[in-house]
């Protein structure tokens, strides 16, 4: 057992530094987080491309030809943004996985409800487009979690 009387208290100037030391280190940490924030909106971005590909071009082989590019494009870009990753804190990680899985189960529900509900058919391409831009709330929603100061911990 230690004896607290021999232990020394820091003096005010020098428990502020170390306050501040700490929060440097913190700050440097949540920037680290950039990539992650940047692959996610590369993610929604790419979705969003994507139904509006299929929403606004006419039907045909080169409708197929451009949804093939903006997903090699979007790909691309996640790929770029996640070599810059250095180092990540352990949420902000966490977040992008559970934000990754999200998409995928939430682009399933949303996409099956509305082709189940006879939402969008041939003759409302635009429909799909509104289905798209609903399956990225899951990525904008960690992105903005990620970026922001409010991550829950």
């Amino acid at each position: 057992m230690m004896n607290v009387m021999s232990m020394s208290i820091p003096a005010p100037r020098e428990a502020q530094a170390s306050l501040a030391e700490a929060a440097t280190r913190a700050s440097l940490i949540r920037k680290a987080d950039t990539p992650l924030v940047l692959a996610l909106l590369a993610q929604a971005t790419a979705m969003l491309a994507a139904g509006l590909t299929l929403g606004l071009v006419p039907r045909g082989p080169g409708q197929g030809i451009l949804l093939v590019v903006v997903a090699c494009g979007g790909l691309c870009c996640m790929i770029i943004a996640l070599t810059r990753l250095r180092a990540t804190s352990r949420i902000g990680y966490r977040w992008f996985n559970v934000a990754t899985l999200l998409s995928a189960v939430w682009t399933s529900l949303v996409l099956s409800t509305s082709v189940s509900l006879h939402w969008f058919t041939r003759d409302q391409p635009w429909h799909f487009t509104v289905s798209m831009a609903a399956t990225t709330v899951p990525q904008l929603v960690a992105a903005a979690l990620i970026r922001g100061r409010g991550i829950p911990r």
